[in-house]
């Protein structure tokens, strides 16, 4: 979907009937920006079926990826499915419901959403009422006139209604007869098979059937000797759990059934699997389901967590060999962080009217992540003059509030491991809201908070246990957003060499955001030891924006 934009603030713009347009987006084609990690997937989706793990940090676009895959296998006439992980599912459920998913879209493609099945249930339905009808009313009033003692001169139902009448009534049946053989006609097809298939596991998975047979012998003839003879059959459907094994087995049945009908292929996209908190519940899962992953032309996406990307990425590297996600997945995908060119085109897809500058600003801000970024653009900042430094200090102002405020709340009294009166008295004096009140206070406080406060006075072991990180790493933002400013101050556009460093510095703050310890030194490898020197880019940096 294009959106046009005519206004020059960061705002969505208002069309005529006022209705403002925000850059905030569910997945649509039209807004899915085409990246390296998406070309990448388009190349793997090519072949002929396997697991492939999706990384990236939340906001990173994963769940989007899998969608225009997904969307992409729909186009060609195959069969797309998206599936949220909730956190806490075992194997036996996580089957089940995956099943029970996939059956239903089948299903959904075949019968609910079919023109030719709509046509044939309406055409039944009228000619049900065509044939019942007629019949009804002559047979209601063959009833009513033998109960006023009315002989009819033919003495037949039929001569209640006329002739031509029961000539449609027999077209009707005609017709039903068809329709019922072209539905078994279909049935027979391989998309009819595919839909039985798909309608019996969707019952076996939540129920079993079970046939009783009973007999029971009386035979009468006199007072001592009593029997009976009765014979009972009966379907009855009672839940019951299902083996892991078999959930695997019936779910690979479906799954090879579907690729050997449809002329496109399968895709699905498994969500969430890295929210699960405990990795040994995920490594438990994967042992428990990576059956379903050998199916020859089905692809599965999996989001997957940072533990197992580096698994992945380690390879022969690991000293305890290989585990569940080395034989669960063939390669992990991995959603860089954007550069400014792609936040640029990002933000201007989405109505916001940006200049170069101030989308490396963002970017970088946002760690190169593409949900961040959209956050922190659709917000309205100052006009000029300092128009572009003002967004990195409102944004590290708000932060420091919000890490004030946690702060506080947690040395609340009556909170298990509280943090000290000194602590939070201590935050409070080096974040006052002075320091952000203009480009010169801010440059002052970015370029000491980082030396006087690294290792803060009242420093405990609670406030290492619950703060420090977040507290480090505000530090490392406030460096780097002064260190931008002062490189850049008073240039009217970004050049080559600013542009340079924006992204440089883009890598320390996403590295910031695993490690503010690893995030410093890149800080003193690039501005020295005592982090006072110019800046100058680090010749040696090694894939540093990855954790």
């Amino acid at each position: 979907m294009s959106v046009t934009h005519a206004q020059e603030s960061s705002v969505g713009t208002l069309h005529s009937d006022d209705t403002a347009v925000t850059p905030f987006r569910s997945f649509a084609v039209g807004d899915f920006q085409e990246t390296a990690s998406w070309r990448r997937l388009t190349r793997i989706l090519t072949g002929n079926g396997g697991c492939y793990g999706l990384y990236g940090p939340r906001g990173a676009g994963k769940s989007w990826l899998m969608l225009r895959a997904i969307e992409g296998a729909n186009k060609k006439e195959g069969l797309g499915l998206w599936f949220p992980c909730p956190s806490e599912y075992d194997a036996s459920a996580f089957l089940s419901t995956l099943s029970d998913n996939l059956a239903n879209a089948v299903e959904r493609r075949f019968i609910r959403n079919s023109f030719r099945a709509l046509v044939t249930r309406r055409l039944q339905l009228l000619l049900s009422l065509v044939i019942s009808v007629p019949i009804i009313v002559a047979v209601v009033a063959y009833v009513v006139h033998g109960l006023n003692g009315k002989a009819l001169s033919s003495g037949t139902v039929f001569a209640e209604i006329p002739s031509w009448l029961w000539l449609i009534v027999g077209i009707a049946i005609a017709l039903s007869a068809a329709l019922f053989a072209a539905q078994i006609a279909w049935e027979l097809l391989p998309t009819g098979q595919l839909v039985r298939e798909a309608s019996a596991l969707r019952e076996r998975i939540r129920f079993t059937a079970s046939m009783k047979h009973g007999s029971e012998v009386e035979v009468g003839g006199g007072t001592t000797i009593a029997g009976s003879l009765r014979r009972s059959n009966e379907r009855a459907l009672d839940e019951r759990p299902t083996s892991v094994a078999s959930l695997v087995f019936e779910f690979r049945n479906l799954a090879g059934l579907i690729v050997r009908t449809l002329p496109g292929p399968l895709v699905i996209g498994i969500d969430e699997l890295d929210k699960i908190e405990r990795s040994e519940m995920v490594l438990k899962l994967l042992r428990d389901i990576k059956g379903i992953f050998e199916i020859a032309n089905v692809n599965f996406l999996v989001s997957v967590s940072e533990e197992a990307a580096a698994a992945l990425q380690l390879g022969p590297l690991r000293t305890s060999g290989r585990n569940e996600f080395n034989s669960s997945f063939y390669t992990v995908v991995e959603l860089p962080p954007l550069t400014s060119a792609e936040t640029l085109e990002l933000l201007r897809s989405r109505g916001i009217d940006v200049t170069e500058r101030r989308a490396q600003i963002f970017c970088l801000l946002g760690a190169g992540n593409f949900r961040e970024i959209v956050r922190l653009a659709e917000r309205e900042y100052p006009a000029e003059p300092d128009g572009d430094w003002q967004v990195l200090i409102s944004t590290l102002e708000d932060e420091a509030a919000g890490l004030l405020r946690e702060i506080i709340n947690d040395s609340a009294e009556g909170r298990p491991e509280s943090l000290s009166t000194d602590a939070m008295t201590g935050a409070w004096k080096m974040l006052p809201q002075s320091k952000f009140s203009s480009v010169d206070t801010f440059l002052e406080l970015s370029r000491t908070a980082i030396h006087e406060f690294w290792q803060p006075g009242w420093s405990d072991e609670r406030w290492r246990k619950i703060v420090q990180e977040s507290w480090r790493r505000l530090l490392i933002r406030l460096f780097v957003a002064g260190r931008v400013i002062a490189h850049q101050r008073g240039s009217a556009r970004a050049d080559s060499a600013a542009e340079a460093m924006m992204a440089d510095m883009r890598h320390v703050v996403t590295m910031a955001t695993h490690s503010a310890a690893v995030a410093r030194l890149m800080l003193e490898a690039r501005f020295g030891d005592d982090l006072t020197s110019p800046y100058q880019p680090s010749g040696g940096r090694r894939r540093e924006g990855r954790a």
